[in-house]
């Protein structure tokens, strides 16, 4: 059986875990010193300033700030809980949201060993580029001399590999590089959580979170949508009979049809993933110009 994504997914998301760890722990080390020192004097000019009657503040609204500030603190440099919490939450939950959306479609014929990865995508990409693969196998097998059915075979060999390779290259490409980008703000995040300190860089955050959405989106998109035009491409290709009883420009056709319109969806998801996304921020960014 074909195994290419489940493997290799598997291992992403083990190294994008330790990858989320060790650039979180680097970053909290690189702005602890930093933030200590500007929050110190930060604390010391609002105090004189209270003291000395140049702002009017109440006290509980004071306290409310300093109690904010610990917070954001805390959750920002401690390596601990943001490291065992909030980036594992990033890293995780679009996975178990796409596996939700997916429901059953994902398992539509097809059994994953669930030890090598938690990713029913991963799976089915793998079960859909064995069938292809296989037809295309069978095609090259049955193609024999140079004759016109046997061009016949060699070509549809040929368009069923182009076929499967664009069908599940672009959709296991996007999984990657939302995973991927995924993990680097994980491991960014202390960063941006620290920006809610101040007034002049929660634009920062704003934008961090915007991002997020964003490929956790196309994470969930993905098995909302091309989870269920792979289960129909992989089910097609299982039923491509090259018996001399199935007319070949039906399966080249059909083949052809189901990858065009599949990678269509796929522009239009990823499109609508970044719209929702960006639609946050751009929200946030008009939220500040009205200010």
């Amino acid at each position: 059986m074909f195994r290419l994504f489940t493997p290799l997914f598997a291992e992403l998301d083990r190294i994008s875990t330790a990858f989320a760890r060790d650039v979180s722990s680097r970053v909290i080390v690189a702005i602890t010193p930093v933030l200590a020192a500007g929050l110190t004097v930060w604390f010391i000019v609002w105090g004189v300033l209270v003291m000395r009657g140049a702002v009017e503040q109440p006290v509980r609204e004071f306290l409310g700030k300093v109690i904010r500030t610990a917070l954001i603190v805390s959750l920002a440099l401690g390596a601990g809980l943001y490291q065992r919490d909030v980036a594992e939450l990033i890293r995780t939950v679009p996975d178990d949201l796409a596996a939700a959306v997916a429901g059953g479609e994902a398992d539509v014929r097809f059994s994953a060993d669930p030890l090598d990865t938690r990713s029913r995508q991963a799976a089915l990409i793998d079960r859909a580029a064995g069938q292809g693969l296989s037809k295309a196998e069978d095609a090259f097998e049955k193609g024999g001399l140079m004759t016109q059915q046997g061009i016949a075979f060699y070509t549809f060999g040929v368009l069923m590999l182009v076929a499967t390779v664009i069908m599940v290259g672009v959709g296991g490409a996007l999984i990657l590089v939302a995973k991927v980008m995924l993990a680097l703000l994980a491991g960014l995040g202390p960063l941006f959580i620290a920006a809610l300190l101040f007034d002049a860089t929660r634009r920062f955050f704003d934008r961090w979170i915007a991002m997020v959405a964003t490929y956790g989106l196309v994470v969930v998109l993905f098995a909302a949508v091309f989870t269920f035009m792979l289960a129909i491409f992989a089910n097609y290709m299982s039923g491509v009979a090259l018996d001399g009883n199935m007319n070949v420009a039906y399966g080249i056709g059909g083949a052809l049809i189901l990858t065009i319109v599949s990678v269509a969806i796929l522009k239009e998801l990823h499109h609508l993933a970044v719209g929702l996304g960006g639609g946050y921020a751009h929200r946030i960014l008009l939220l500040e110009r009205s200010r």
